[in-house]
């Protein structure tokens, strides 16, 4: 089927919607302007002069759902989503966005688009009943690819607004949004840090005023020890002094 300009060629159960120039393989759909090939099971919407591979989507220009898409050119692999420059989600309300571009991935956060801010609680508790895991998807039968993650089914329990369930039944996770919970848990456990810092401090210092005191009883003990020995030196001497005193005492008597 044909809505618009076709002097391409458009295969069974495929449609063209705008302009066609190009080769349209069956089961696929040209959205916008389309002077390239698109094999079978794929679609291009806007603009596309490249070469669509099968099972794939060109999204090359502006449409109801995304701003800032240029006109695409290059040739599109197989089972892949190709998006030249700038891919931006609007939320339904109008409120948010999250935008992918070369640069990464960029999403609103702005506070004047907030209310009702709280910071996280328990943060570091419920990191801690978590766990980071490695992996294998079930389709990598050979194991060549190694992932990194988390389950669904542990962090829907700790955090069940970052988990959703697809139309499939299997759980999906927003890792994005375990990020503010990572920075609240490190905060968390650095004011934790800075506690036992200060306790430790402390500790060191009752230490060190019991090493003077106890400098100070080692002082003193041997003191009393030099003292001690002074007395019995001194009883000695007195004990001499009498036993010389006895005689001539004896001999005054008679």
């Amino acid at each position: 089927a044909s809505i618009g300009t076709n002097s391409g060629n458009i295969a069974s159960n495929s449609a063209s919607i705008g302009t066609n120039s190009g080769n349209i393989a069956s089961n696929s759909a040209s959205i916008g302007t389309n002077s390239g090939n698109i094999a079978s099971n794929s679609a291009s919407i806007g603009t596309n002069s490249g070469n669509i591979a099968s099972n794939s989507t060109a999204i090359v220009s502006n449409s109801t759902f995304i701003t800032g898409i240029q006109d695409g050119t290059a040739n599109i692999s197989v089972n892949s989503v190709t998006i030249t420059d700038n891919l931006t989600f609007v939320t339904t309300s109008g409120a948010g966005t999250l935008q992918i571009n070369a640069d990464g991935l960029v999403q609103s956060s702005d506070k004047r688009l907030k209310n009702t801010i709280h910071a996280i609680d328990n943060a570091l508790l419920r990191i801690n009943s978590s766990e980071g895991v490695t992996y294998y998807w079930n389709s990598d039968k050979d194991r060549k690819s190694l992932q990194y993650g988390v389950i669904a089914q542990e962090i829907e329990k700790l955090f069940p607004e970052l988990v959703r369930t697809d139309e499939r039944g299997y759980k999906q996770v927003n890792y994005i949004g375990l990020i503010p919970v990572l920075i609240q848990a490190i905060k968390e456990q650095q004011k934790m840090i800075v506690e036992l810092q200060k306790q430790n401090t402390e500790l060191q210092t009752k230490i060190s005023e019991t090493d003077d005191i106890k400098v100070q009883l080692e002082v003193v003990q041997q003191q009393m020890q030099l003292q001690q020995q002074q007395l019995d030196l001194l009883m000695k001497l007195m004990q001499i002094q009498n036993m010389e005193e006895t005689p001539q005492n004896s001999a005054d008597d008679k």
